[in-house]
């Protein structure tokens, strides 16, 4: 029989589970969800770079960006040079209720993203 060696490592993610139980997100919105959740807090996302990253077509990218936002798992807002910044959440914001300047808070340039140790019951993204 043969032995599998595993390699012990500590770069993981720890992510809410809510997301795998939602029926309504297909697996790749899902994997998408669950890679832009590992980048660190200060990444600047953009399809292109996604589509690079994930060697998947721009129209893969941008339908499951639509399916994680209209479930509420991103936001995404439009920047005045016509460039998107997006928001990713552990969990869908729709539980939250957000009010429209919470998000314009997380939006701006002045919040600060605050990394904790991974916590298995709370969720690991705060803002400041």
């Amino acid at each position: 029989m043969t032995k599998v060696k595993v390699e012990k490592s500590y770069s993981y993610t720890a992510v809410n589970h809510e997301i795998y139980r939602n029926k309504t997100i297909p697996v790749h919105a899902m994997a998408l969800h669950s890679f832009m959740y590992h980048l660190p807090p200060n990444w600047e996302y953009s399809i292109a770079g996604l589509s690079k990253c994930l060697l998947h077509g721009k129209d893969f990218i941008r339908t499951c960006l639509n399916v994680l936002e209209e479930e509420g798992y991103l936001i995404r807002h439009q920047t005045s040079f016509g460039k998107n910044k997006y928001l990713i959440f552990p969990e869908s914001i729709h539980k939250k209720q957000l009010t429209s300047s919470e998000i314009d808070h997380l939006m701006s340039k002045d919040a600060e993203i605050i990394m904790v140790e991974p916590s298995f019951n709370h969720p690991v993204l705060f803002s400041k």
